[in-house]
């Protein structure tokens, strides 16, 4: 059977089912009503570039009906139909594609304890050109049922059947598959407890290549908050995966996984946070892998803040990890500890001033392969702001600085200095705002191995922002924005310096009533973008850039059920332009019959 046969059995069957109660309504039996509404279509597209002209016709059709049978709580159906059918001419060949599409949905009891929901669901997509003709169509069916006790257990089953088949005559393969898909769940809510489990088991066959796969997922999921400042969640995960195909070697794994979350904020004057985390991953089984069963990995980590003012704050965390394989087994930890302090705002005439200092340890323990490390970390930083005419010409400035120190066990270390300026301007009337920013940042840092040597790293940073709203009429309105910046990074070590020169600027105009008319509306939107790379390494200079152009133009009109739209655009990447115009109409439709 062909796709256009396909697709009118398709459109014939469900206009049937919604429009056959028609045909034998009794004279004295009132029918259900039946909502109906859509859309017919058409579509051009017409893309110039330098290479060749392509046009595009295209004709649409949706429809969407919903009804009952009987009574709304008895049984309820709905349904989509889509058809689509395009013709593209260019230069060189010249394809028609056909699409249709449509799903039929039946709820038996959607108002009770019990409802169930079947489904079925077609698309089938055809594409012909010089070369040949691509069909690929998809059928899916299933249905799902769910339960709700007294008690608010609620139960949940889906089963999904879909089958794929797609026909390549350009290439001359055809490929068949079919999957199919059972879900149960359960949920339930016990006291402070809550609990969720759901099984999921695939299966999936192709009957082309001889590839067959099934996947089992379990996963149970718990919650539980026995008080208001203390909570605990995780979830257990089991897999088992299992693939086969014609001349390989079948491949397995199974696999088991568990994770715990706690959270405790204990209600004391001081904001203190505990929290915990444990994760256990198990491999059972692994036919792919020599060795793979029996590997497992146990994760055990926790931490706990501390702020004891509104500017002195402590931290420490610790992690443990056990792993365990054919090759043996091994045991590692890393801890750590932070002290945080930012003082006071001073003020020195219209001036504000404040400072910050973070001292931080971390070790990772010994373990069968490694001899451990520390680092010790200190950071020192201070700031100055001031707003500069706050009543007529708001601009805020600020100058920060940070100063860091990483010394580590095996001999490294770090130093690093960031420079931050920056400028904020905004200010907004009645009909229109304006902001504007101004940012320079300055990072430079030296680090020290005894393995790699020294490196010095440099990296610079300038942003220029500037936006603006304006509000024309009470119809109109006109946005845009501009932006610049330049990134320079270097290394010593590498002999290598690479600069980024970017800048964009954007327009946009929007009249939702233009001329006057109701219901006409206009946009236009003018984007343009540059950016530009210069690197340099071992004397040899490479310069590159890309340059691009945007200018949209949309009206649209819409009166009544009707409604009209033409976009034009064009755009331009590297001096390669490429100009459009498409055009679109539809009507709408929106009936109820036997209302």
């Amino acid at each position: 059977m062909s796709l256009q046969s396909r697709s009118k059995l398709l459109i014939h069957l469900l206009a049937m089912l919604v429009l056959g109660p028609m045909m034998a309504q009794a004279q004295d039996e009132k029918l259900p009503p039946v909502s109906n509404s859509g859309f017919l279509g058409y579509y051009y597209g017409l893309i110039q570039s330098s290479n060749s002209d392509v046009q595009t016709h295209t004709a649409q059709f949706n429809w969407n009906f919903s009804s009952y049978i009987k009574q709304p709580y008895i049984a309820r159906y709905f349904g989509i139909v889509n058809v689509s059918q395009g013709q593209s001419t260019s230069a060189e060949k010249k394809s028609t594609r056909t699409a249709v599409s449509g799903n039929l949905t039946l709820r038996v009891f959607p108002q009770s304890n019990f409802p169930l929901e079947v489904f079925v669901r077609r698309a089938s997509n055809q594409q012909d050109d010089t070369l040949g003709a691509l069909v690929n169509e998809r059928t899916a069916y299933g249905l799902t049922q769910r339960y709700t006790s007294k008690s608010k257990t609620a139960y949940a089953l889906r089963l999904l059947v879909s089958q794929q088949v797609i026909d390549d005559r350009v290439e001359g393969r055809e490929q068949h598959g079919k999957s199919q898909d059972v879900s149960f769940g359960i949920k339930k809510s016990v006291g402070k407890w809550s609990l969720n489990w759901r099984n999921d088991y695939l299966k999936q066959a192709n009957r082309t290549t001889g590839l067959t796969i099934k996947r089992i997922n379990s996963i149970f999921r718990h919650s539980w908050r026995p008080a208001k400042h203390m909570s605990m969640n995780g979830f257990t995960t089991y897999r088992d995966s299992e693939r086969q195909q014609a001349g390989k070697i079948p491949s397995s794994d199974r696999r088991l996984e568990f994770n715990n979350y706690l959270f405790w904020r204990p209600n004391t004057p001081r904001r203190m946070v505990f929290n915990s985390a444990l994760r256990h991953v198990e491999l059972l089984a692994n036919r792919s892998v020599v060795g793979g069963s029996g590997n497992r990995a146990t994760t055990l980590s926790g931490g706990v803040s501390y702020q004891l003012n509104e500017r002195l704050g402590l931290s420490a965390s610790a992690t443990g990890l056990m792993q365990k394989s054919a090759a043996g087994s091994s045991f590692s930890m890393a801890g750590g500890m932070e002290a945080r302090y930012v003082s006071k705002t001073y003020l020195f005439g219209s001036f504000r001033y404040q400072w910050n200092t973070a001292l931080s340890a971390n070790a990772d323990g010994k373990s069968a392969e490694t001899e451990g490390l520390r680092k010790v970390s200190t950071h020192l930083g201070h700031s100055v702001s001031k707003v500069f005419f706050p009543t007529y010409f708001p601009l805020s400035l600020r100058l920060s600085q940070q100063v860091a120190a990483i010394e580590g066990s095996d001999q490294s270390s770090t130093q690093q200095l960031n420079h931050q300026l920056s400028l904020n301007w905004s200010r907004s009337r009645q009909r229109y705002s304006q902001s504007a920013n101004f940012s320079v940042k300055d990072l430079r840092s030296r680090e020290s191995t005894t393995i790699a040597g020294e490196a010095v790293r440099s990296f610079q940073l300038a942003t220029l922002l500037f936006s603006q709203f304006t509000n024309i009429s009470q119809t109109s309105r006109f946005s845009g924005s501009a932006s610049v910046q330049l990134r320079k990074q270097s290394s010593r070590l590498a002999d290598a310096d690479r600069n980024v020169l970017s800048g964009s600027a954007d327009l946009t105009y929007l009249n939702s009533t233009i001329f006057n008319t109701p219901g006409l509306q206009f946009r236009s939107t003018l984007r343009w973008y540059s950016t530009s790379f210069i690197s340099s390494a071992d004397d040899l200079l490479t310069a590159e850039g890309t340059q691009g152009l945007f200018w949209e133009n949309r009206m649209q009109y819409r009166l009544g059920q009707l409604t009209l739209d033409l976009t034009a655009r064009v755009t331009s990447v590297n001096g390669v332009a490429n100009n459009s115009i498409n055009f679109r109409i539809r009507r709408h439709f929106d009936a109820t019959f036997f209302n």
